[in-house]
């Protein structure tokens, strides 16, 4: 099944693993733009303002019947992977990759 270095990985002795995206704050840049927060193609970045958080750069696609999907830039170090969804708790907001989180998912025992 799994090839080299897959499975559990020595020395993690509660048996978790990693941290999983549902157990960390995060910021979804559908939610933002679903209330209005992000609104048209010609923002390339969010934040700053009365809820302090950094500014967060922005690239947009478009979609195949019309209109275009705002993403958020990774602000990691030497990262830039096009994401929707930044974790915390700290800041800079980071991607899952960067933060290192798997999904819940990935946790699950075998049945």
């Amino acid at each position: 099944m799994g090839g080299k270095g897959s499975g559990r990985r020595p020395g993690n002795t509660n048996g978790r693993g990693r941290p999983t995206t549902d157990e960390l704050p995060a910021l979804d840049v559908r939610y933002l733009r679903r209330i209005g927060v992000i609104s048209d193609p010609s923002q390339e970045r969010v934040g700053g303002g009365p809820n302090r958080l950094p500014w967060i750069p922005l690239s947009w696609t478009r979609c195949n019947f019309g209109g275009q999907r705002p993403w958020f830039s990774c602000p990691g170090s030497g990262c830039g992977r096009r994401v929707a969804i930044l974790y915390g708790p700290t800041l800079p907001l980071l991607c899952r990759v960067c933060r290192g989180l798997a999904y819940a998912s990935q946790r699950r025992p075998e049945a």
